[in-house]
């Protein structure tokens, strides 16, 4: 679970993604960590949507474009193993005077038993760390509140099916 979550947060896999001139390199399509934090759009620099995020709701805490996105449509509509995250989206409300990070986190695919639980796991921990970067921008405290995980299919494989029956 730490090691998904320096993944997710950190990027300690970012190596493992394959280079998309060579089409006999078979290592991953991408990881989340590099479709937040080093967003690549041909002829463009890298975004870093986290700071982005940080940054609005810093200045504005009650936009509502603070979001990041990780769909490629001009790659990902024809890869074998598109993103299955697509979005985050934050907001800072205020609650008994306190400033609060809510997020919505989309999925167009989750794997109820082997993935979600990690997914969830990690996204908080990203929810921290950017309530922590809004903090240090702006200057004042900002707590972690909701986070909604919503997802588009979410399903059990049926390779797992016996194991699944088993367990519970």
């Amino acid at each position: 679970l730490q090691e998904y979550i320096m993944e997710v947060c950190e990027g300690i896999k970012d190596h493992l993604v394959r280079d998309a001139r060579d089409p006999a390199d078979t290592r991953w399509e991408y990881t989340y960590h590099q479709r937040l934090f080093a967003y690549e759009v041909p002829s463009l620099q890298p975004f870093n949507q986290i700071e982005t995020v940080c940054q609005k709701l810093a200045k504005t805490p009650y936009t509502r474009r603070a979001q990041a996105v990780t769909w490629k449509v001009w790659e990902d509509n024809d890869c074998y193993d598109p993103a299955c995250l697509q979005s985050l989206w934050c907001r800072i409300i205020e609650v008994d005077g306190e400033l609060v990070l809510s997020m919505n986190v989309r999925f167009r695919s989750n794997d109820a038993y082997k993935a979600a639980f990690m997914n969830i796991f990690a996204l908080v921990q990203l929810q921290q760390r950017i309530a922590a970067r809004i903090a240090e921008l702006s200057g004042q405290p900002v707590h972690v509140g909701r986070y909604c995980h919503m997802v588009d299919s979410y399903h059990i494989y049926g390779s797992y099916f016996k194991e699944f029956e088993g367990r519970f």
